[in-house]
């Protein structure tokens, strides 16, 4: 699922992906990190710069993996892309968010991103 705000003010422009994914299909992954880094290096080879490596980050008080790349438009001008990923429930569960500043990156999940209930849900594989 992706959203889309193509304001016609470049401030306000984003988009705000949601990608899950059988965490099953792919047992040699160790951790949230090593996706991250994995979709990282991709990005990489398409033109992007680091800006941040993987760092630890709370969304709606559940740990996540997150990395920033910054690139440029087609006008030139310079935004940034982040990738907020987590295991939950058998899933690997990424946000992958694009907008004008680092500060909107994470103004947006902070905003857009809510876990029922009073509790972290439960990280990892669910019980057989």
């Amino acid at each position: 699922m992706q959203i889309l705000a193509d304001s016609a003010k470049f401030d306000e422009r984003y988009t705000f992906g949601v990608l899950a994914d059988t965490l099953s299909m792919y047992p040699q992954l160790q951790s949230a990190a090593h996706y991250v880094r994995s979709v990282r290096h991709q990005l990489e080879k398409e033109g992007l710069t680091t800006v941040h490596e993987e760092f630890p980050v709370l969304v709606s008080g559940v740990p996540f993996t997150a990395s920033t790349m910054e690139g440029q438009t087609t006008e030139g001008r310079k935004h940034f892309r982040g990738l907020f990923t987590t295991f939950l429930f058998g899933y690997i569960l990424s946000f992958d968010v694009e907008g004008p500043s680092e500060r909107r990156l994470n103004d947006l999940v902070a905003t857009l991103v809510h876990f029922e209930g009073t509790a972290a849900p439960r990280m990892g594989n669910p019980p057989k």
